[in-house]
C-alpha cells in the first residue's frame, strides 16, 4: 500500500511538472507568434507631428525682411523692368504667397494684394505679371514643405537705369 501511495504521489508530481512545462511551451510560443522578428519597426513620428502639425501640413512663414528671404531662398531673380518705368520712377506694393515644395521649386504663386500704385498700367506694364514671372523660377533651400507669404515693394528712383 505504501508503494501504491508513493507511486500516486510520484505520478502526480509528473502530471503537475508536465502541465508546467506545457503552460511554458504554450507561452513562449505565444510570444513568439505575436511578435514578428525580421519585420521593419514601427515608424516613429516626425518632430512636425511632435510640434503639434501634421506631416501634411506646409509651414507658413512670412518674408519680413531681406535676411528672412536670404534664409529661405537660395535664387531669388528680380523682375524684369521696362526702361520706360526706370525713367519715370514708380512705386507701388504686391503681396504674394508662395507654395515650395520639399525640393524648393516654386509649385504655386497665389496674389494675395494685386500690386497696386499711382501709375496703375501706364507703358503697358503689367506688375503682377512681371513679379509672377520672376517668382516662379525662384528656388528655396531643401526643407519641408513651405508657404511663405512675400510682400514685394516696387522703388524706381526717377531716372535709374
Amino acid at each position: 500500500m505504501k508503494k501504491l501511495l508513493l507511486s500516486a504521489i510520484l505520478l502526480c508530481g509528473i502530471v503537475m511538472f508536465t502541465m508546467r512545462l506545457l503552460f511554458v511551451i504554450v507561452g513562449v510560443a505565444a510570444v513568439l507568434l505575436t511578435t514578428s522578428y525580421g519585420a521593419e519597426p514601427p515608424k516613429q513620428a516626425k518632430a512636425s507631428a511632435k510640434a503639434g502639425r501634421p506631416e501634411s501640413e506646409p509651414v507658413h512663414l512670412v518674408v519680413k525682411s531681406r535676411a528672412d528671404l536670404y534664409q529661405i531662398f537660395s535664387y531669388h531673380p528680380y523682375p524684369d523692368l521696362p526702361n520706360e518705368i526706370r525713367l519715370h520712377g514708380i512705386s507701388g506694393t504686391g503681396m504674394y504667397r508662395l507654395t515650395v515644395d520639399a525640393q524648393g521649386a516654386v509649385t504655386q504663386i497665389q496674389i494675395l494684394r494685386r500690386f497696386h500704385g499711382s501709375w496703375s498700367n501706364q507703358f503697358g506694364f503689367l506688375p503682377d505679371k512681371n513679379v509672377l514671372q520672376a517668382l516662379i523660377r525662384w528656388r528655396a533651400k531643401p526643407g519641408p514643405v513651405r508657404v511663405v507669404d512675400i510682400t514685394w515693394i516696387f522703388e524706381v528712383p526717377l531716372g535709374t537705369y
